[in-house]
């Protein structure tokens, strides 16, 4: 084995964090929740950092709040329209539905600062850890590093939090996936 693609990714990923908020070196570790380490206000920025070190995490989300506010404004469009102008309902109703896609798109791309409250560095440092590096390096996942990207891809797929996923998790009872 050359070098353990893991460590090398977790030593990137901690450097980022260190560098770009200030934190103690020894406050990122694998158990630490990065909900809990990146302020709100700082994720876009620190996302935007972990993307030229080439580490993807995957996308930041909206909170409710921003959901419903982007709700409100394609309801309010679509039934505004439809009672000013009764002949083109269908009308307003398309334009409803792309102005609140264009919405959530301009608030996916500037406001969302969710994460995923369970998701820790180590999951992160996996999840950015692709199967190639691995390969090249000579390196074998561990049992338990496989199920936590099995778990990171099916709860992505079943819209639950990861942590709700466990190797007891029955995809069709636990998760009403067919």
């Amino acid at each position: 084995m050359n070098y353990n693609p893991i460590i090398r990714n977790f030593c990137r990923l901690r450097r980022v964090l260190v560098e770009t908020l200030g934190l103690p070196r020894a406050a990122v570790r694998p158990s630490a929740k990065l909900a809990n380490l990146i302020p709100p206000s700082e994720r876009r920025r620190v996302w935007e950092a972990l993307r030229r070190e080439n580490l993807d995490i995957g996308e930041l989300s909206l909170s409710i709040g921003q959901l419903g506010s982007c709700l409100a404004v394609m309801l309010a469009w679509m039934l505004g329209g439809c009672l000013v102008w009764r002949g083109g309902w269908f009308v307003f109703l398309l334009s409803g539905l792309l102005l609140g896609l264009l919405v959530a798109e301009i608030l996916l791309r500037r406001f969302s600062r969710e994460i995923y409250p369970s998701l820790t560095v180590g999951d992160a440092v996996l999840a950015t850890t692709k199967c190639d590096e691995c390969r090249e390096a000579g390196y074998r996942l561990t049992r338990n590093e496989i199920f936590l990207k099995v778990r990171r891809v099916v709860a992505h797929a079943a819209g639950v939090d990861p942590s709700e996923i466990t190797p007891a998790t029955s995809f069709t009872e636990d998760l009403g996936l067919e």
